[in-house]
């Protein structure tokens, strides 16, 4: 489908171009945009014409443009992306308000939590409360 359908599936109602296309440059999707010659440019099935990075910036607008109460993010990647991982914590800071629970490496996410949890050997401990065992 399009990068306009692979931005907006599941959003509803779905936004018009001007704000879709926005979002998109706000997640660093402008050289996509560009290389695909606008929204309707094709996008493979899964998004896989896209790098990994594309791809996980393209989820990213995708949930930008839901606005959800909820969010599960699951990217050992967004640790890696500086830039994208800046981003996500500003858009969810600012400009969004769900719950988040995100599953990742410690990165900038980090730095926006109320509650961190750690799961080692077996336990989920609230990282502020870690036994001595579990903080090493």
């Amino acid at each position: 489908g399009s990068l306009r359908r692979a931005l907006t599936l599941g959003v509803s109602p779905r936004p018009d171009d001007d704000t879709i296309h926005a979002m998109a440059a706000r997640f660093g999707l402008g050289a996509l945009i560009e290389r695909l010659g606008g929204l309707g440019g094709r996008v493979g099935e899964s998004g896989r014409t896209l790098s990994d990075g594309e791809r996980r910036r393209v989820q990213m607008a995708r949930a930008a443009l839901m606005q959800p109460d909820l969010l599960l993010i699951d990217m050992p990647g967004l640790a890696s992306d500086a830039p994208l991982g800046r981003e996500v914590a500003g858009f969810l800071q600012h400009h969004c308000s769900p719950t988040v629970l995100a599953v990742a490496p410690v990165g900038p996410l980090e730095a926006i939590a109320n509650r961190r949890f750690v799961i080692a050997d077996g336990e989920v401990q609230e990282a502020d409360n870690l036994s001595p065992a579990l903080a090493s």
